[in-house]
Parts: C-alpha cells; structure tokens; sequence
C-alpha cells in the first residue's frame, strides 16, 4: 500500500488565504488620511501593537503590524488564522 502525501501547490494556498481574506480587506481609498500610529501598545514575535485613530470612525483602536507576511506559505496561514480567529469574536471591543 502506497501513502500519498498531497501537498497543494503555494500559489493555490496563497489565492485561497487572499479570497477567504477578501471580505475583510479594505483597499486603500484615494484620499489620503492622516493614520499615523499614535504609540506602539506592545512588541510581540510576529509583529509590533499599535495605538491609533481609526480615520473612517475617529475612535482608538489597536492595530497590529506584521511585517513580510506574504514572504512564505507559514506566515500566511499564521495570519490567516489570526484573522479567522479575530473575526469569529462577538464583542465590543473586537470588530
């Protein structure tokens, strides 16, 4: 008996991330606002925590930079399971 190890292809991961993603993505407008990060909140192993001011609602919100995510398949589903995470809480201080 034969194992077969199927392993998809990067290019097929990486499409599927993006359109599982896509709902969530907000392309930048063409108006430039002032989002500039107010302080950093915290430092952690995948990226640095920041308080900013949201420009669409004017509130304070916590945004987390992660620098080269789409640089290898690992990242990518790191984040993408950061983001399918983050997105199935229910309350107020998540959205």
């Amino acid at each position: 008996m034969a194992i077969v190890n199927f392993q998809p292809s990067v290019a097929h991961s990486s499409q599927a991330i993006l359109t599982a993603v896509q709902p969530f993505y907000r392309p930048p407008s063409m108006e430039q606002h002032d989002t500039q990060p107010d302080r950093p909140i915290g430092y952690g192993a995948f990226g640095v925590v920041w308080s900013v001011t949201d420009p669409r609602s004017g509130k304070r919100v916590a945004l987390k930079k992660m620098p080269n995510v789409f640089q290898n398949l690992a990242s990518c589903k790191r984040v993408f399971r950061e983001i399918r995470m983050l997105s199935s809480f229910r309350h107020d201080n998540v959205s």
